[in-house]
This record gives structure tokens, sequence and C-alpha cells, in this order.
């Protein structure tokens, strides 16, 4: 109690001989981990473990920063609990910036009401927080919020002075406050957007195949085979493989997983190797003909099979089959234009 006292004693010394001015920094949400983009709003998935608000620093003044105290608090708009706030420094500078304290003071965290919590240091002998600093420079984790409800983060009182404080040159700004709704996807997670039933894949080329169609920045997640050949990228879920010899002619089986924190997903992709390159092979025939066309205005236009491979159909690539992708074919086939990039 009695070193409490000592540091907030410090403090208001501090307070003392550096007088504010103007802002002389701002702090910003940067980002939310465990979140989604629904129109623009960022939205919260409801049943996490962990929503992390990720807090932004940056010193635009000219001085250094000797002390500074920014509080936070996190509520609930319906008032119901949640997993108790609790804070970390990210930047490993910070202690060397501030050497006589760097703290994180929970003033009230038991996940009911609006828990808040606080960051601040103060430097004797170091630097301070230099001008120029803009760094992630600590987070607010929480979490378990309920389907339907709204989380708001925002500024709050917090000791020794009662409100925000920058010494010398007076409170950062803030940009909030912040709310979020937390709902689910109502549409489904475009997990395995691009999950083809078969992939034919020659035997001359390197085959690579882009499953991703997840769509924000801030949800942790990964793609992993469970079975069949090749490599996928964790974060991306681009699959590559060299056809063997000894694939040619057969059929494997592809087996993918997606998991994340709050959810998973399979795909199963049966593989068709031929020693061909089927350039616009559409109805399977290991052949790049005018029965392929056909094949296609068929499905198109008559009710006819579909195609056994969209991504070669779509041949203009951009995700639709329509009458611009026979167009496209046409004038590869017989006008000289340029391959299919489906």
């Amino acid at each position: 109690m009695k070193k409490r006292i000592t540091i907030y004693v410090f403090l208001l010394v501090v307070f003392v001989l550096f007088p504010f001015s103007s802002f002389s920094g701002q702090v910003t949400l940067d980002h939310v981990y465990q979140s989604w983009d629904d129109a623009g709003v960022t939205t919260l998935i409801p049943g996490c473990d962990e929503t992390a608000f990720y807090i932004r620093v940056n010193n635009n003044s000219e001085n250094y920063i000797a002390s500074f105290t920014t509080g936070f608090k996190v509520w609930t708009i319906n008032g119901s609990s949640f997993t108790p706030i609790t804070g970390e420094w990210l930047d490993p500078n910070i202690n060397g910036y501030f050497d006589m304290v760097v703290a994180i003071n929970p003033i009230s965290a038991d996940g009911v009401g609006a828990d808040t919590i606080g960051f601040g240091g103060t430097r004797l002998f170091s630097t301070g927080l230099p001008p120029g600093y803009n760094e992630i420079a600590y987070v607010i984790r929480t979490g378990n919020f309920q389907e339907g409800e709204t989380v708001c983060l925002d500024s709050s009182w917090y000791p020794p002075t009662g409100s925000w404080f920058w010494a010398p040159d007076g409170p950062a700004d803030w940009d909030g406050p912040h709310c979020f709704p937390v709902e689910s996807c109502g549409c489904g997670w475009p997990i395995f957007a691009n999950c083809p039933d078969t992939l034919t894949i020659p035997m001359d080329t390197i085959e690579y195949y882009d499953f991703n169609g997840f769509m924000t920045e801030w949800f942790i997640f990964s793609y992993e085979i469970l079975d069949g050949p090749g490599s996928i990228t964790p974060m991306y879920g681009e699959w590559t493989y060299t056809p063997q010899p000894s694939d040619a002619g057969t059929y494997q089986t592809l087996n993918l997983l997606y998991s994340g924190i709050c959810q998973e997903d399979h795909c199963s992709v049966v593989l068709k190797f031929v020693n061909c390159d089927p350039t616009i092979d559409i109805n399977g025939d290991c052949m790049s003909d005018v029965g392929d066309l056909v094949f296609l205005v068929e499905f198109m236009f008559a009710g006819g099979e579909p195609p056994v491979d969209f991504n070669l159909a779509d041949a203009d690539g951009n995700g639709l089959l329509d009458i611009a992708d026979l167009v496209y074919i046409v004038d590869y086939m017989f006008g000289g234009g340029p391959p299919p990039v489906g």
C-alpha cells in the first residue's frame, strides 16, 4: 500500500512540474481479435474464450513522455456477464522507456457490470516514451460474450488523477468509445468457398489450387491436410502438388480441415490424374476441343450435366459461369485469344 501511495505522489509531482498543453498523443483501438466484418461493422463472435482489444499508442509530440496513465472500461449494454478483463504489455521496450513504474492495474475485473483496467508508466532515469513512438503497446483480453449482446470499450477514470494524463504535454486523444454487436455470421462462414467435388490434374504441371474463402483478418485459423498428397499453407489455404509418375491414370482423395478457436470445417476432393493438359476439359474427356464448348452450352441453356471442373469452365476466372465464359472460350479456340485463366 505504501509503495502504491508513493507512486501516486510521484505522478502528481510530475503533473505539477509539467503542466498540460494540447493533446500530446493518440491512443486508438488498432484491431479486435475474434471478430468479423459485417458490411463494415466490426462484429464480435459469440462464445469465444478470448476476445482481445489491441491498443495502439502514438506520441506525436516533440517531447519524451515522462509519465502517463490510461484507463479503460469494458461493459455489455444488456448487462450479461463475460470473462473478467486482463491486460498485457506487448511492446518489449516499454520497461526501457519507464524505469520507475510500468503497471497494469485492474480497478474492477469480475465480468459483471463495467470491468475497468489501467496501464501506466513513469520514468526516473530513463528517457520516457520517445517522440514518434507508434506501436501496438498493450492488449485488453476478455471473452465469452453472449449472442445478441452489444459490447463497449471506452476510456475510464484512472487513479491518481481521476483522468488520463501524459506529462509533460497533456493527455492523449482517444478514438473511442467503441461498441460492437455480438453475432454469428448468418450467411455462414465461407471457410471452404472453393471446395470442388473433383480436380482434374495434368501430369506435366505443378498443380495449384486456392481453397481459401475466409473474410476477416483478425480471426485466427488454419488449414491442414488430413489425408492426401501435396501441401497447404496454414493461413491462406493454398494447396500445391507435383504429380508423380505413379499418379498417372489414378484417383486420390484429398481431405482437408479448417480449424479456428470457435469452429471447424472439412473439405473432401477427388483428385483425377490425367496424361494430358486439359486447358478447357469441361466434359472430362481429357481433350480441349469443340465438344467442351457444346457441353457448356447444353449445361447453361438446356439443363445438361454440370462441368466436371468448375474452374476450367470459368474461363475468365471471375468466379461465375455465364455467357462471358462462352465468348472467352470461342475467342481462344477460333480467334487466337488468350488461354483460360480459370
